[in-house]
């Protein structure tokens, strides 16, 4: 890549001239000749020039009488004429009052009379203008000086070359742009305008974009019949109205534009890029809610643009309002928003309007779904067999019920088993039917696992692991020595009460019946 890339056209004229060709080089003699004539064309200008030298010596003069410098008298005497021939900032009612007659007389077909004419012949109808009149008329004309650099429409060979200028230059922003940035884009450009003639410019940054743009529109496309349909667009001054046949296709889309602009206004005054237009409940949904209102609509009713009538004439007239601004949102203050609230309230006590109301739930007063299933989802029998929780007791004997079923096996509990749990209303004969077998079983892993969760949550007087023990023995030892009297136990029934609990199951706290504990805090501890 170049280090320096040219992005627009050093030179601003605004036609295109060809490169003038080089010149040829001088020789040595011919250089010396052409310094000797410059030499001596300076002597006589300087003698021809007398005044220069007695400029100087007055600006010497001055700068010692009035103690300045030479320098600033002669920038008095040679640019002092600056200011004299300054722009004239004010515009004279009088010369825009004539230009404007000579344009008029040159549109007319009317050439050839200057401005002495133009003063003979329009003296008295300028003397009976109006003060306002002529602030008009400068008005026009300084609004008119204005736009003449910005339009520059000669011949339309002038025009032509305008538009190649320029499309170069614009080539050369993309062409710089792409090096620096890293872009790709393309540009067309068409006429709009029938006084002269120039073919659709097309750019493309790469000639892949270009051959992406089938597929990008997932149809034909033809970059010369696209460039002519958008010059025939313009030709039609941008109005898609002058490319519709039928009433139908213009009323369709003059109720599209319609809404598309009434909805467009309505997020930009209240900065909701998702809000939705209600056109039923109008008032209530939009005018008290955001405190906006829509004025300037043109028809009588104000429904959806669907529902309005099928005259293209109506609907132009409501569009060019929207589109001009004369039908446009405005914000309600908060005066003009009680007002509103108060006639609301008013007309929907009278009846003349119908507030929203939400529509009924179908299913009001019966029960959700939802529970029921939760239900059903309770009551329903184990299918996977034990779960995570679920320990199954070693120490029963099985009563010969324990093979499998269709919905899992079957595991048989003692009978105060099922009086811990809500899940207690068992049949009391365990030995029916497969089906009252299955749902005994799956009531017993639930009271399993109630119980399991309710013992994890008893705290540490339920624990029984070795950490719960060692602690328990150091506190029963602590105590044992301060109160030998008292407490009578042996390490052989303490071994054998540890080894008893470590069989049985049970907590560590259920000590034996002799072993007397006279410090509270222990007993409390145990519990």
């Amino acid at each position: 890549m170049p280090n320096t890339v040219k992005t627009i056209q050093a030179v601003s004229a605004p036609r295109a001239r060809p490169p003038a060709p080089p010149r040829a080089p001088l020789t040595a003699e011919e250089k010396k000749e052409k310094h000797a004539e410059r030499v001596a064309t300076q002597e006589k200008m300087d003698k021809d020039v007398e005044w220069f030298s007695y400029t100087h010596a007055k600006a010497t003069e001055l700068g010692i009488k009035y103690d300045k410098k030479a320098r600033y008298f002669l920038d008095i005497f040679f640019q002092g004429g600056v200011h004299m021939v300054n722009h004239q900032e004010k515009t004279n009612p009088y010369n825009a009052f004539k230009a404007e007659k000579a344009a008029q007389r040159r549109d007319e077909g009317e050439t050839g009379l200057k401005a002495q004419g133009l003063h003979e012949q329009y003296k008295e109808e300028y003397e009976a203008l109006t003060e306002a009149d002529k602030a008009a008329l400068v008005e026009r004309y300084d609004q008119l000086k204005d736009d003449i650099p910005k339009i520059r429409r000669d011949t339309p060979k002038a025009r032509i070359r305008d538009v190649s200028n320029t499309v170069r230059n614009i080539q050369m922003l993309f062409h710089g742009l792409s090096y620096r940035v890293g872009i790709e884009g393309f540009f067309c450009i068409v006429r709009n305008t029938t006084d002269f003639y120039m073919g659709p410019q097309w750019y493309f940054t790469s000639d892949a974009l270009q051959q992406y743009m089938p597929l990008a529109v997932r149809r034909k496309w033809d970059t010369g019949d696209v460039g002519t349909r958008l010059e025939a667009f313009a030709l039609a001054d941008c109005d898609t109205m002058n490319l519709l046949r039928s009433t139908q296709q213009k009323v369709a889309f003059l109720k599209g534009d319609i809404w598309d602009r009434v909805l467009a206004g309505l997020m930009s005054i209240t900065g909701k890029s998702d809000i939705r237009m209600d056109y039923i409940y109008h008032e209530e949904s939009i005018v008290l809610k955001y405190g906006v209102e829509l004025v300037g609509w043109t028809c009588e009713r104000f429904v959806n643009p669907s529902e309005l009538s099928s005259s293209v004439t109506v609907l132009t007239t409501l569009c060019d309002a929207l589109r001009d601004g004369e039908c446009k949102w405005v914000k309600l203050t908060p005066a003009e928003r009680r007002s509103w609230k108060e006639k609301w309230d008013d007309d929907v006590a009278a009846g003349k309007v119908i507030a929203r109301v939400r529509a009924a739930r179908f299913d009001i007063g019966r029960k959700r779904k939802v529970a029921a299933l939760d239900a059903e989802e309770d009551e329903a029998p184990v299918t996977g067999g034990l779960e995570d929780d679920d320990e199954p007791n070693n120490n029963n004997e099985p009563d010969g019920s324990d093979e499998p079923t269709a919905n899992g096996p079957i595991i048989d509990e003692p009978d105060d088993t099922l009086c811990h749990s809500a899940a207690s209303k068992t049949p009391e004969d365990c030995t029916g039917a497969p089906k009252v077998k299955a749902a005994t079983a799956a009531l017993k892993a639930k009271a399993a696992r109630t119980r399991g969760t309710a013992k994890e949550n008893i705290g540490l007087g339920g624990r029984d692991d070795d950490v719960t023990r060692a602690a328990l023995d150091q506190l029963k030892r602590r105590h044992l020595t301060k109160s030998r009297a008292i407490i009578s136990d042996s390490d052989d029934d303490s071994e054998a009460v540890r080894t008893n609990n470590d069989a049985a199951g049970t907590p560590v706290s259920a000590v034996d019946p002799q072993v007397q504990f006279i410090d509270p805090s222990l007993t409390n501890l145990a519990a």
